[in-house]
């Protein structure tokens, strides 16, 4: 029952976690750093305001899974999850390439998860 939960928490960190990164990357096509001075006002936009309180929840999430799992199985599902979700994310919303390597890479690292999640029970 453990390694589920700890995937639990892991898939809801990656949904913050994502969805924070996403709005950051949302307001850099809108306006993207070019110099040392774009910073500033990048940083006091809300949606990157929102974006990094987002980030934060995902870590205290990944926090609480780390409290009840181990960090050589906690921070590999959370990756693979990220990776997993990101890719999509990518592809649905910024019309991210998806090439066959890629596509390749999410299998080999879905049947790893599978495979360190099976280790742990």
């Amino acid at each position: 029952m453990k390694i589920f939960n700890i995937i639990f928490l892991c898939f809801i960190s990656c949904c913050f976690q994502v969805t924070g990164t996403s709005l950051i990357k949302y307001v850099l096509n809108e306006s993207p750093i070019v110099t040392a001075r774009d910073y500033i006002p990048f940083l006091l936009h809300l949606k990157v305001i929102l974006a990094f309180s987002f980030v934060f929840v995902a870590a205290m999430i990944m926090s609480k899974a780390l409290s009840i799992g181990s960090l050589s199985l906690v921070t590999p599902v959370f990756t693979a999850i990220n990776f997993v979700f990101t890719v999509l994310v990518g592809r649905l919303l910024f019309n991210d390439s998806m090439s066959l390597s890629k596509v390749s890479g999410l299998i080999i690292i879905i049947v790893g998860v599978v495979l360190v999640a099976n280790s742990e029970k």
